[in-house]
């Protein structure tokens, strides 16, 4: 199992138009093969001008996140590029289990 973090970092001004953009996206992002699960996290702390979310996706394996990056994550990210442009911003990173 893979687990695909996005942290996303969006204007408070858009952050509840923007949430409801991405709770749809995800069931998109959990329609492609391999993606099992997700899980979106708000940050809590100190109030701020950005509100930060961040999206757990469990995939079965590493190859079905890379067929993923390289063949459906340019559409599916131009998609919150076009609603939202500048006004959020996203990191992504990917978590292997350790196994001993």
């Amino acid at each position: 199992m893979i687990l695909y973090e996005v942290n996303i970092s969006v204007k408070v001004s858009r952050a509840e138009e923007f949430t409801l953009w991405l709770k749809q996206h995800i069931q998109q992002m959990l329609q492609i093969e391999g993606f099992v699960s997700a899980e979106l996290f708000t940050a809590t702390g100190e109030p701020s001008t950005h509100r930060q979310l961040v999206v757990h996706y469990r995939l079965k394996s590493l190859a079905h996140l890379d067929s993923y990056l390289q063949n459906q994550a340019p559409q599916m990210r131009q998609e919150g590029l076009d609603l939202f442009g500048s006004d959020f911003s996203a990191t992504r990173r990917v978590l292997q289990p350790l196994h001993a």
